[in-house]
């Protein structure tokens, strides 16, 4: 694809901004159709961050060809200037560089960093400038430079007498200070041909540029569209003069810590609490949480947990008991204790589950064999969708009231999951899982979009997103009850899995397995007394033709291995 793109065999790309994750894609023009974007409160505008650029404040003195300088401001205002004097990292000299394009937005916020020479310069955080690290060059972002780092400027001072420049030297960064303003300032910046990057104040810093790749391209160019005035004034005020949005770990959600807990003893990262405990301490969550001996406390709790759900087991050391008061001894002992996965918790980490959902469903599988239950449609479909997974699940709206507390009645005996009591906290969430799970049976007795739209107020978008995410809870049940040998439960487990799959009632299965038959061509077949494999092969291509159309019964036979001349054979038996 990437050089079918570079060929010119295609011309354009329409895609989800995820194509942005697996894609080295060379594109010089970003269009960017739409401002918001579906997420779990609904349509929203996209992150200023997604299009924002790095800029400097007004003052900062831009180094030219001739080894004058000139503030960036005026360099913005006077058209006449179009070069900016370039450091090329490659060959270690300067060079003169044409300017592609000039940028003015507005900033609440800029980091200033200080050197042992003297040296100043002011900069939006996000704004990359030159480091330098074991001997080698880096960029990093300003709000990432730290105290005593060796930081890259030029080797001579630049005057207008100066007529030769040494390649960079290092100063050691003395102080970073983080400036946050009361109003918007106006910032600017160059984008640079070649090199991109520019010498100010005598660092040398990144030009801008989201769109294009600075290995590539030498500049790029993104389009937004606005559909009206009022999302064209919001586009002005947030990507073109906004701050951009402040970035925050998403580990201190604990389902997400839970399942990397998990995920870093099965794939055995972290052997030891120890390094469990280091790993974390070395994540953006602890850096921006600060208190470590809380996160410690988390972990331990979340370890606790894996340990008693039996998805995870200690070796040596001294395990937690969960007690706030320990001795010392057990302290150190705790430190080197081991920390290794069951077979049923590799096994839940391999799956993506949240360990909470993966207990509950184990639970439920050795409460159903106990009693010796059957597992059917509806009690299924009620237990993997009263989980987090499922989450946002389908709304109960007032007219559904009745036909919820209905089912309820009609199902209680025979729910996985108790139902709690109306008044208690978790009663809402579990009627918004049992329509969720009414609709997807509706679906699977072969009630089509029209129909689950006009009752159920379930859009044909949103049913394909449930349906997605069933299908791999339902699966995640099957690989669990295969595991704890619970072989009685697994026809059935396969059985819904299939007709959640399809849309089918359980008649139809065999014939929904060939390639072009679908719910309504099977529903066909089967009103025809097809209802097998066995009536497939029996039947003629002319009669099979008549009820599906010809290349599809085609398309049948060749899928059960008839050639040629057994189509023809049967022809003549008819005649």
């Amino acid at each position: 694809m990437e050089q079918a793109f570079r060929d010119g065999t295609i011309r354009f790309i329409c895609a989800t901004p995820t194509l942005a994750a697996g894609m080295n894609l060379p594109a010089y023009r970003v269009i960017i159709r739409d401002l918001k974007r579906f997420g779990y409160r609904g349509m929203d505008y996209i992150p200023v961050l997604e299009v924002q650029q790095m800029c400097l404040p007004a003052g900062e003195e831009i180094l030219l060809p001739n080894f004058t300088t000139m503030k960036i401001e005026d360099i913005i205002k006077d058209e006449s200037i179009d070069k900016v004097l370039s450091y090329n990292i490659k060959k270690k000299e300067y060079e003169p560089q044409r300017i592609l394009k000039k940028y003015i937005r507005k900033a609440r916020q800029l980091i200033e960093i200080t050197t042992n020479s003297g040296n100043k310069i002011k900069l939006t955080p996000e704004h990359p400038i030159l480091l330098m690290e074991e001997g080698k060059v880096k960029w990093v972002a300003a709000s990432k430079v730290r105290h005593k780092q060796n930081i890259c400027t030029m080797r001579a001072p630049y005057s207008k007498e100066t007529k030769f420049l040494d390649p960079v030297r290092t100063e050691r960064v003395t102080r970073v200070k983080k400036i946050e303003l009361k109003k918007p300032i106006e910032v600017y910046n160059l984008g640079v041909s070649q090199n991109e990057d520019f010498v100010a104040s005598n660092f040398i810093i990144h030009n801008c540029g989201r769109a294009g790749r600075p290995a590539y391209d030498t500049e790029g160019e993104a389009i937004i569209l606005p559909k009206n005035k009022a999302e064209a004034d919001y586009a002005l005020e947030n990507y073109i003069r906004g701050e951009p949005e402040k970035v925050y770990s998403k580990l201190g959600v604990e389902p997400v810590l839970r399942m990397h807990v998990l995920a870093l003893i099965a794939s055995g990262t972290t052997p030891t609490r120890k390094d469990l405990m280091d790993f974390f301490f070395n994540t953006l969550y602890a850096h921006q949480y600060k208190d470590l001996s809380k996160i410690e406390g988390i972990l331990t709790r979340v370890i606790k947990m894996l340990r008693d759900y039996g998805f995870v087991e200690g070796s040596g050391g001294s395990q937690d008991d969960g007690s706030p008061f320990k001795p010392a001894t057990q302290l150190l002992q705790r430190e080197e204790e081991g920390l290794k996965p069951t077979l049923i918790g590799r096994r839940v980490a391999e799956l993506y589950l949240d360990p909470i959902t993966a207990n509950k469903i184990i639970r439920n599988l050795k409460e159903a064999d106990a009693k010796s239950r059957t597992l059917e449609l509806f009690p299924v479909l009620h237990m993997v969708s009263n989980t987090l997974e499922m989450r946002p699940l389908m709304n109960v709206r007032k007219k559904d009231q009745d036909t919820m507390n209905e089912i309820l009645a009609n199902e209680e005996q025979s729910l996985l999951d108790t139902p709690p009591n109306p008044w208690d906290i978790g009663y809402e969430d579990y009627l918004r899982a049992m329509k969720t799970a009414y609709v997807i049976s509706m679906w699977a007795a072969e009630a089509g979009e029209d129909k689950l739209l006009e009752d159920h107020g379930v859009t044909p978008g949103e049913l394909r997103a449930k349906l997605d995410n069933i299908d791999w809870l339902l699966y995640a049940t099957q690989e669990l009850a295969l595991l704890l040998g619970f072989k009685d439960h697994l026809g059935n487990i396969r059985k819904i899995r299939l007709r959640v799959k399809y849309g089918v009632r359980g008649e139809l299965l065999p014939l929904v397995r060939l390639k072009g038959i679908g719910r309504t061509r099977a529903r066909k077949l089967f009103s025809n007394n097809i209802r097998s494999l066995a009536d497939l092969r029996k039947v003629p291509v002319k009669r099979l033709s008549e009820i599906i159309g010809p290349k599809t019964a085609d398309q049948v036979k060749d899928q059960l291995g008839e050639n040629d001349e057994d189509k023809e054979g049967k022809q003549d038996t008819v005649r």
